[in-house]
């Protein structure tokens, strides 16, 4: 082995070893900080409709959280306005975005996440599916109570639908009225 071979060979051998001491001391390799616990959303009382265990394992529960700022208009004629920290305005229409869970889970409820100066009104959140021959179905439905200042509501969902990818496409909704803004949606569903 000549020099070079051996340069390169200690220099991906310490690099090899910094990269493990640094995923250790992080518990990631994106060097993300570990969350210690659930989102500072989730209620326990509301949130955990059945027992969890670690994610993506049968039975388990899990979350999908959605920006406002990820949602369009769903007609064109309507304008979306950022309105900052990932919330959007649009009062004239819904704001829409598509949802991509893995097949056979189970919806259990949504979190609508909003901002409100103040003023009388509500913020609507809504999950659809679609079967893509004109006909769809309305699974949750919420509109928020307006408490004041950033704000989030849960709504369950009263049948859980079931994720079925062959047969059908899944959309979140968010309305908002004049003087508040949509901040998203957190999906919460059962793995299959």
């Amino acid at each position: 082995m000549d020099t070079k071979q051996r340069l390169a060979c200690a220099l991906a051998m310490a690099l090899a070893a910094w990269a493990a001491t640094a995923v250790a001391r992080e518990g990631t390799t994106d060097g993300a900080p570990v969350r210690p616990t659930a989102l500072s959303h989730h209620l326990s009382a509301v949130d955990d409709a059945v027992p969890s265990a670690p994610a993506g394992v049968s039975g388990s529960t899990g979350y999908l959280f959605v920006a406002g700022s990820a949602f369009t208009s769903r007609d064109s004629s309507n304008a979306v306005s950022y309105a900052g920290a990932g919330c959007v305005v649009s009062t004239s229409n819904y704001v829409v975005t598509d949802l991509q869970l893995p097949d056979g889970a189970n919806v259990l409820g949504i979190r609508s996440y909003y901002y409100n100066n103040g003023q009388p009104g509500s913020v609507a959140a809504t999950l659809t599916s679609y079967d893509g021959a004109g006909g769809f179905t309305d699974h949750v439905i919420g509109n928020s109570t307006m408490n004041t200042g950033y704000a989030d509501e849960y709504f369950g969902a009263v049948t859980p639908p079931v994720i079925d990818n062959a047969s059908l496409s899944y959309a979140l909704l968010g309305k908002t009225v004049a003087n508040t803004q949509f901040c998203g949606i957190r999906v919460f569903f059962q793995y299959p």
